[in-house]
């Protein structure tokens, strides 16, 4: 099953997020933009993984994280992954929080290193993807095309979650297999 370890939010964070996106959604549909019920932050993509392999992820999980508190983290602006200037990957930074967020990925990649899966290459970046290029749109976007202005509340992050990911036509379909609450 395809899989990969996340930051859950808030439902009421996610509803704000797409309120500040409604416009934005509205006049680039050539975007895909992501459903509100999926906005998460990834920590680790790990891709295939064995259904025998799932059981130890999640007992990793519980190793790296019981006992850790909660933490605030606030959101910060729309930023762009580019490809030859163009966007290639709309997503929101993280103001105040990204040093914890990086750590949890960095105890994720040392941990799951040792149980085969591959360690990232890049430098991992805190942040929450909101929508991507399509391959196939004629239509390209620059930086400056996006006028989104955020006003996003801080927030905790109680819970890392393993989900199952689904591909499907109509987007991706995410399903909790693991979660580990952070104390308050």
């Amino acid at each position: 099953m395809r899989c990969f370890i996340a930051l859950e939010f808030p439902p009421e964070i996610k509803s704000s997020i797409y309120k500040s996106l409604k416009q934005e959604i509205q006049d680039k549909p050539e975007l895909k933009w992501v459903s509100e019920e999926n906005l998460h932050i990834t920590l680790k993509f790990l891709g295939e993984v064995p259904d025998k392999k799932v059981p130890a992820i999640g007992d990793q999980l519980e190793k790296i994280f019981k006992g850790d508190k909660k933490f605030k983290i606030k959101l910060g602006e729309v930023q762009a992954f580019l490809n030859r200037g163009e966007v290639r990957v709309l997503w929101i930074g993280v103001e105040k929080g990204g040093d914890k967020i990086k750590k949890c990925a960095n105890e994720l990649e040392k941990s799951l290193s040792k149980m085969g899966f591959k360690k990232e290459k890049r430098e991992f970046v805190p942040h929450l993807t909101i929508a991507r290029a399509r391959k196939y749109s004629k239509k390209r976007f620059k930086p400056n095309d996006f006028d989104i202005e955020l006003n996003l509340p801080d927030f905790y992050v109680d819970e890392i979650v393993l989900f199952k990911s689904t591909l499907t036509p109509s987007g991706p379909i995410y399903e909790k297999i693991k979660v580990v609450k952070l104390n308050g």
